[in-house]
C-alpha cells in the first residue's frame, strides 16, 4: 500500500524508561514516518495498573526534554510529508459532517448579486 499513512500515540517518560528506550522510540518514529503522532509526557493516573506497579522514576525535566525532542522529530517528518503533497490531487472519502460542524448554526448564504 504505497500511499498508506499511519498515525501513532506515544507516552514519553513512562516509569523505567531509559535513555536507550527513548532513543529506540526516536528511531521508531524516524523509521515509521508517521503522518501524525500524539505525544504526551507520562503522568500517574490514580486507579491505573502503572501507578500500582511502577514508581514514577523519570524526572520531570527529563520527560519535558524527551517530549520536546520527539515533538520536534515528528514536526520535521510532518513538514516533509506535507511538502510532498503540494501540487498533488488526491481522492478523499467524506463520511459526513463532523460533530463540531454539525453543532454550529448554519452559515447564511451570501446575498444574491443583481445583474
Amino acid at each position: 500500500m504505497p500511499d498508506v499513512s499511519l498515525a501513532s500515540d506515544f507516552i514519553i517518560g513512562f516509569p523505567t524508561e531509559t535513555d536507550d528506550d527513548f532513543a529506540a522510540t526516536v528511531a521508531l518514529v524516524r523509521h515509521g514516518q508517521f503522518k501524525n503522532s500524539f505525544i504526551f509526557k507520562y503522568s500517574p493516573r490514580p486507579g491505573t495498573i502503572a501507578i500500582d506497579r511502577f514508581a514514577d522514576d523519570v524526572p520531570e525535566d527529563v520527560k519535558r526534554r524527551r517530549n520536546n525532542e520527539l515533538l520536534a522529530v515528528q514536526g520535521e517528518i510532518s513538514a516533509a510529508n506535507n511538502r510532498a503533497m503540494i501540487g498533488r490531487t488526491v481522492e478523499v472519502m467524506v463520511e459526513g459532517e463532523s460533530k463540531l460542524a454539525a453543532s454550529r448554526p448554519p452559515t447564511p448564504a451570501p446575498p444574491a448579486r443583481s445583474r
